[in-house]
């Protein structure tokens, strides 16, 4: 599992749009309170749940999807006039984490499929924030 979570993080670091500012974090509020202090754009990369297969009886209920959450934020000018241009740069964005993303295979020999994409907004911030969600398969080993 923490290869293929490395693996995804890795493969948004090569964004160049986001100047290396990818950061590994525990939740969204944790990457919330890490970039309230960095430049942006930046992104965060994170665990979010595993499921079991639905048609796990094939591998006797060890295979199992993963989920990897990213997080881009971008400036705060989500409601002055600016924040068109940066909303435009963002889908940029988005679309380059979509294709680095599903370039080759991951660590488990499968490779990471689009689920989600929306924008979203927290409470208190008032930065352009979209979250991605990617899904692999892995096989559990004991």
């Amino acid at each position: 599992m923490f290869l293929c979570l490395n693996d995804a993080l890795n493969r948004v670091k090569t964004v160049s749009a986001v100047g290396g500012r990818v950061f590994d974090n525990f939740s969204k509020d944790t990457f919330i309170d890490t970039i309230k202090s960095k430049n942006v754009p930046c992104v965060g990369v994170f665990y979010e749940t595993m499921h079991r297969e639905v048609d796990a009886s094939k591998a006797h209920g060890l295979c199992v999807n993963l989920y990897a959450a990213i997080v881009l934020a971008d400036s705060t000018t989500c409601k002055e006039s600016k924040g068109a241009t940066d909303r435009k740069r963002d889908l940029g964005i988005l679309h380059s984490i979509r294709n680095a993303m599903t370039t080759g295979p991951n660590p488990g020999q499968r490779g990471w499929s689009f689920d989600t994409e929306t924008p979203f907004s927290a409470e208190g911030v008032e930065y352009l924030m979209y979250y991605q969600r990617w899904v692999t398969r892995l096989i559990l080993t004991r």
